[in-house]
């Protein structure tokens, strides 16, 4: 993700994809709700370039982000001038503060729109004619079409085709029943100071949040109808991420399936990289800075690689009290040595597979550490030092039994 660069951005919260995520409170073991939102920096494709779970929707939750996304800009050269947001007149100098007084910062047509669509009636018999009208008060009077071709008017130009929207379809009645409601009129009203303002003019085609609301409907059917943990609920959309933004920067490759490389990390294949990536951004949790981090909010712990390079731990030629006195795992001698055995039991899996199957392996051995403690014990070939065979025999009969299979003697 942060390979990716934009010529524009577009921002927007989402809602219904973080209701289910969060912890059982360790006192009385009650659900607590952690975040509500997620928000999405999305660039001129529909390339997610940044993303963060939220507790609310103030700017101080994502200023930290935002700022690790300018610095990543000035990294590559990029002098970012246009931005699309829902909250254009309450974020822009907040915005401006981050990537520069240059920053233009536009209401998002998509839900300038939609503020007034949605207090027309759908029951109404001419609810969809009074929706399509209103849509094209944006546009040039000359721009028709099914898509918008040319910039958005000044506010002089957009002023004079509200009114004649206004006093078009005002009067219009079916059943002592207005088409344009007071609320449709009191949102025309405010959506005037953004006219005013030029919140809405000089938009090139194709610029908006339009892309933003298609992943959201996407990730929506993705996301847990259950209730999920904070790094369960990281892991699932920084995989669903990664493989949007693949399908986003290969869709010009028509009548080619889009190929996914797995996700590893750079610091443990420094190979693929001729230079490191100078950005340290975090997404997903642990983005903002202490001082700004809710109390209810679960920081993820360090990665894999972040404890090994702590610890300086070099196994040969030491014992496990050796291990435990010179590194700093907080583990108790039991633990480590439960894992030591797993990856030693790993080890042995890898080395079978590879004498078996040589090089034109199907199984690639480096996913070894991903497959579960069954799919493990399933090798009667492998020597595994923390589980007795028989209740290693046990924990895949009953793995088995779960999915209404059985295990067949096959001597």
């Amino acid at each position: 993700m942060i390979e990716h660069s934009a010529e524009w951005i577009s921002i927007d919260h989402t809602f219904k994809v973080a209701a289910n995520i969060g912890a059982n409170r360790k006192c009385d073991s009650h659900w607590e709700k952690q975040y509500d939102s997620m928000f999405c920096v999305m660039n001129e494709i529909g390339c997610v370039i940044a993303w963060q779970l939220t507790l609310g929707t103030a700017f101080d939750k994502v200023e930290d982000l935002l700022k690790g996304l300018h610095c990543r800009f000035q990294n590559q050269d990029r002098n970012i001038k246009l931005c699309f947001t829902d909250n254009c007149c309450t974020w822009k100098r907040k915005l401006q503060s981050v990537f520069g007084k240059e920053l233009n910062v536009k209401l998002d047509l998509f839900h300038a729109v939609q503020r007034v669509v949605k207090k027309i009636s759908k029951r109404h018999p001419f609810s969809f004619n009074c929706a399509q009208a209103f849509s094209l008060i944006v546009r040039q009077p000359h721009d028709h079409g099914e898509s918008r071709k040319e910039n958005t008017p000044d506010p002089e130009t957009i002023n004079k085709q509200l009114d004649n929207f206004v006093l078009t379809w005002k009067d219009v009645i079916y059943l002592d029943k207005p088409v344009l409601t007071l609320d449709a009129l009191k949102e025309i009203k405010n959506l005037r100071e953004h006219i005013n303002k030029g919140c809405l003019s000089n938009i090139p085609p194709g610029c908006g949040t339009e892309r933003n609301e298609n992943l959201h409907k996407c990730i929506r059917k993705s996301a847990s109808k259950v209730r999920i943990g904070v790094h369960l609920a990281v892991a699932l959309f920084t995989t669903f991420l990664y493989v949007w933004n693949e399908k986003r920067k290969n869709a010009d490759r028509t009548g080619k399936k889009t190929k996914f490389l797995p996700i590893f990390d750079i610091d443990n294949a420094p190979s693929l990289w001729s230079t490191k990536p100078c950005s340290k951004e975090t997404f997903g949790v642990g983005v903002s800075s202490e001082r700004r981090i809710n109390s209810k909010e679960e920081k993820l712990p360090p990665s894999y690689c972040d404890l090994f390079s702590e610890c300086n731990w070099d196994a040969e030629g030491q014992n496990l009290d050796e291990i435990l006195n010179n590194s700093d795992f907080k583990l108790g001698k039991e633990d480590v040595k439960k894992i030591l055995d797993r990856a030693s039991n790993i080890m042995s899996v890898v080395e079978l597979l590879e004498a078996c199957n040589g090089r034109n392996r199907t199984f690639n051995t480096e996913h070894a550490h991903l497959m579960s403690n069954p799919a493990l014990f399933a090798f009667g070939t492998c020597i595994d030092k923390t589980v007795e065979e028989k209740e290693s025999l046990e924990r895949l009969q009953n793995t088995l039994a779960s999915y209404n299979m059985e295990l067949v003697n096959s001597s």
